[in-house]
This record gives structure tokens, sequence and C-alpha cells, in this order.
């Protein structure tokens, strides 16, 4: 088990007050409605010159990113209850918190303990009681291309997308491994779709920062005769489809019953997808150079797969959140073996 040991918990604040006219912050409609929650990320890097202090120069970045970036140095405020929902921007801070844990990073690269990782982050929320919930699959490119390239197999029309062949194939592996009485809901499938170029500027505001998305929602059919596997290419054009259909009046009918589309998505048990692949993690230098691997910590979600890019540039990995019966199925799963390593 990771044994961490905290040195210093210190309120990092910007390094220019905000002024006056700047301390009210109105959240969007977007966020206003969308349930609170984080996904927590752990980059890993090797020590590097430790002489150089590169934590104490990462206090003083992040107190002058922050005089930028001063919302989120700032307090969530409610102007009455069940009213608006606002950022006071107090410059009361954010939490920086140093800790030594008894591993080097070699260790976690080579056998990561990714039960363990919940340990490594400052604040921490349960929101499931489930057991073992992650599952990390390196997804090679050699064998992504074989899975996207195999179109008599898989009866598709067009070439997908890296993401569409690997999120259909964790698909339709998930449906196996939820079994019969789950599979009559698995066939829905739920995507985050980036929304920023896909609707008028003046919806997000001129200080959009963070994410800004929605779940589109895909439907499969069940296929009895071969235990519940659905055509590959099937999925994929049902999956291409749902993202293709968001537009500006999808988002504008989708956001009064945005709450209501989450939290069916996790008592309908739909599998939910979301798609890091071109976030640029891997180029983040806070002193120590490049990270040489990302890590996730979150266990507020259940049913859900979150692609990243794999160390090294080799492939994807899918980070998969499931109960641990059909856990253990999936990872048992000889199509999805073929696949991965």
């Amino acid at each position: 088990m990771l044994k961490v040991e905290v040195l210093s918990k210190k309120t990092i604040k910007p390094s220019t007050p905000t002024p006056p006219h700047l301390r009210t912050f109105n959240l969007s409609l977007l966020d206003q409605l969308f349930p609170a929650y984080w996904v927590h990320v752990i980059l890993f890097y090797h020590g590097g010159d430790r002489s150089l202090n590169p934590a104490g120069r990462l206090k003083r970045s992040l107190s002058e990113t922050l005089t930028h970036h001063y919302p989120i140095a700032g307090r969530i405020r409610e102007s009455s209850p069940g009213g608006k929902i606002y950022v006071e921007c107090n410059d009361e801070g954010v939490e920086f918190s140093e800790s030594v844990v008894d591993c080097d990073v070699d260790s976690v690269l080579s056998n990561p303990p990714i039960e363990e990782f919940v340990h490594l982050i400052p604040v921490k929320h349960t929101y499931f009681s489930i057991d073992e919930p992650l599952l990390a699959v390196r997804d090679q490119r050699e064998r992504d291309r074989a899975l996207r390239s195999d179109d008599s197999t898989y009866n598709r029309s067009s070439r997908p997308t890296r993401f569409e062949a690997a999120a259909c194939l964790l698909w339709r592996c998930a449906m196996r491994a939820a079994g019969d009485f789950a599979r009559a809901r698995r066939p829905h499938a739920m995507v985050s779709v980036d929304v920023r170029r896909r609707m008028p500027p003046a919806v997000l505001g001129e200080c959009k920062v963070g994410n800004a998305f929605v779940m589109a929602s895909a439907v499969g059919e069940r296929v009895a005769a071969d235990g519940g596997q659905e055509r590959q290419g099937f999925l994929e054009e049902r999956l291409r489809g749902a993202v293709k259909g968001v537009n500006g009046e999808y988002v504008r009918a989708y956001m009064p019953k945005k709450e209501e589309v989450v939290a069916g998505a996790v008592v309908d048990e739909r599998l939910m997808f979301s798609h890091w692949c071109r976030f640029p993690l891997y180029e983040v230098d806070f002193g120590w150079g490049r990270p040489v691997w990302l890590g996730q910590a979150s266990y507020e979600f259940c049913n859900f797969v979150l692609f990243m890019e794999g160390r090294g540039a080799d492939g994807m990995e899918a980070w998969v959140w499931l109960q641990e019966e059909e856990l253990e199925r999936l990872q048992n799963d000889p199509e999805l073996l073929s696949f991965t390593s």
C-alpha cells in the first residue's frame, strides 16, 4: 500500500489583488445546471534536479497565474436560497500540498497500484460504493489500426476514427460483461461532445474557460443470436451519428434537462464515454520536464470510460469504471484481450 506523508499544506493566493469591478463572476447556464464533480488527474514525473526547488517555483508561478485566472481563487456563492450561482472572486486562494511517497516513479510505472491512487489526491469524494472500480487498458497502435481497418469482419460502411473504433469495441464487450439483466439497458451509450464550435459564441460568453460539453446519446440494438454481441460497424455509425447531431439547437433543448440526462445515465446504467486524447497533457511541464505517465484517481463514476493518450505515445489508455463483477468479466473478454496489452 502506498504510504503518503504530508509535509506541508499552504493556501496560494493571487500575486495581485483582484480589482473590485471583477469581484463577481457569473456562471453560465451550462455551469449552473451541470452536476458538481471533477476528474482527478495525477501526473507522474521523474525527480530531476532538486536543487532547482521546482516546488517553490511552482508556488510562485501558481500565484502569478491566479492573478489572470482569478475566479479559480474565489468561492462559489448563491445569491439567495435556490437563486443564481456565481463565483465571489475574493482571492481566498487554492490549496497547495507537498507530500512524500514511499516508492519511486519507476516502481509505479512497472505495476501501477491504481486502486491506491486515491491516496495521492488532496480532496477526496466518494459517491458510489464500488469495489475496485478502475481498470487501465493500453491499446497499442498496431492493434488499433487492425481494429479500424478490418471492415469485412465488423460490417462497417466507412473507416472509423480511432476513438469510434475503441469506444465501440469496449461498448460491445461491456454489454457482454453486463449479463442478461443489465444488458437490457446497456445498449444505450453516451459520449461527451465539445460544443465550443457547435453553438453561437454569445451563448458561452467572452470569458469562457474549462469544459463546455454536452452528452450525446447513441442507441444500439440487442442481437441475441450471437450472445448479445453487436456488430462493430453498426455501433460506430450510431455513435458517429449521435455526435454529428449535436448543434446549437440540440444544446438549447438539452440545457433545461441536463441534470436529468446525466442522472438518468447513472440510474439506467448507460455506458458513458469521454475522449481526452487531444488534450496536450503530456506537454505539461511544472519544472520537472514532461510527465512520464498520467493516472486517474476519480471514484465518483460508474459505467464510465475515459480515453487518454498512452504512455510514450503508444496507442490509447482506457480507464474503465464498472461494477466489480462486470469489470472482472470485461478483463477476461477474449476479443478485448486481442486488442490490448
